[in-house]
């Protein structure tokens, strides 16, 4: 028997990658559809995603940016609490089942989009340009709620979003 669920995520990902074939079809990811795309490719692959009618993701509920300098060389203790707190927890190098690929830059930005249309989700995976400062084009003016995600990320871990009209700390 075939799983609805993820018969849904294989045809929302042909639709995807039908409007942006010059990038490698989505992936299914924890069972989340997940797209990595190339920083200079990001505002018009954005557009796309929200312009067309087949993807149609017109909320983007989520930005975040994610420093991939220590990922994976360690198996992160989440099972006990210290003093600090529970440590982040990582998936491990050596676990072969459900792992995600790290990002090939140090530095990136994950974007979630939401569909109402086409009841789905989207994971997007934007590597940064360079380390001094990393760069990614701004989203703000195709979903404006990136403005403060944008500057949070910003504010955050350094990441400098290109085009974006006001880039301060929080």
């Amino acid at each position: 028997m075939v799983d609805s669920a993820s018969t849904h995520l294989s045809d929302q990902a042909q639709r995807i990658h039908q409007a942006c074939p010059l990038l490698p079809k989505p992936t299914i990811e924890r069972g989340e559809l997940t797209l990595q795309v190339p920083a200079q490719d990001w505002p018009q692959v954005a557009l796309t995603l929200r312009d067309d009618s087949h993807c149609a993701f017109e909320q983007l509920i989520d930005l975040c940016a994610v420093d991939y300098l220590t990922y994976g060389s360690v198996e992160w203790e989440t099972e006990t609490c210290t003093t600090q707190g529970f440590s982040r927890a990582v998936t491990p190098l050596h676990r072969e089942a459900d792992q995600v690929a790290p990002c090939p830059a140090r530095f990136a930005v994950v974007v979630h989009l939401l569909s109402m249309r086409r009841r789905g989700r989207l994971r997007i995976k934007i590597p940064a340009e360079g380390d001094e400062p990393p760069t990614v084009p701004s989203v703000s003016s195709v979903w404006p709620s990136a403005l403060w995600y944008e500057r949070e990320a910003y504010d955050l871990f350094g990441v400098v979003f290109d085009g974006h009209p006001d880039l301060r700390r929080i």
